[in-house]
């Protein structure tokens, strides 16, 4: 039974406060799940402090021009298949154009899977942006002609609003030797 004590009114384990004429909701302590229940909608005000519990109202109107930007604009282009070469000038293995950029810093990742014929020349591996930037560029020496080898990254960029294109590009180091390159996959998102 409630008892009412120091201007409080206390409670045992699962007994309730009832409200209504026809008691049409009530307030309860629920020890078995440690948490209070109510049994109807409660209403409230504008929330002043950080520890204020908020109303629906409040978080649809904070929110609601609030523009998402992270992980907008996302674009990605990938090819699976094998393309050799032995072109000592660099060879486009994938195209990515993203076409309706919004301006603004962008994340671009890139990866792909290399293999060259011989350990004595050198597998060339390029990244680029618009045909004008090149953002990442290395050439590896393999340990043997038989394996596969990965590489992969990300950079950062800042891009106009439009039409851009990215490019994986590779070569080998010499005629004489076969460069190869499947699983390529470039992905660009917007982050600010």
């Amino acid at each position: 039974m409630a008892k009412i004590s120091a201007k409080n009114i206390e409670l045992k384990d699962d007994e309730r406060i009832i409200f209504g004429t026809d008691d049409d909701a009530y307030m309860e302590w629920d020890q078995a799940g440690n948490q209070l229940e109510v049994s109807t909608v409660v209403s409230g005000v504008t929330p002043t402090q950080n520890y204020h519990l908020t109303t629906k109202y409040y978080v649809d109107t904070s929110v609601s021009g609030v523009q998402t930007i992270f992980g907008s604009n996302y674009f990605v282009a990938e090819d699976a298949a094998q393309t050799d070469t032995t072109s000592i000038t660099y060879v486009r293995k994938l195209r990515l154009t993203a076409s309706g950029v919004q301006a603004g810093n962008y994340r671009i990742d890139y990866y792909s899977e290399w293999l060259h014929s011989k350990t004595s020349t050198t597998f060339g591996y390029k990244i680029d942006v618009d045909d004008t930037t090149t953002i990442h560029e290395t050439s590896f020496t393999p340990a043997n002609s038989t394996s596969w080898y990965t590489i992969g990254g990300f950079d950062y960029y800042t891009l106009t609003s439009g039409t851009h294109t990215f490019d994986i590009e590779f070569l080998s180091s010499s005629t004489g030797s076969t460069s190869s390159i499947r699983n390529a996959k470039i992905e660009v998102w917007r982050i600010s």
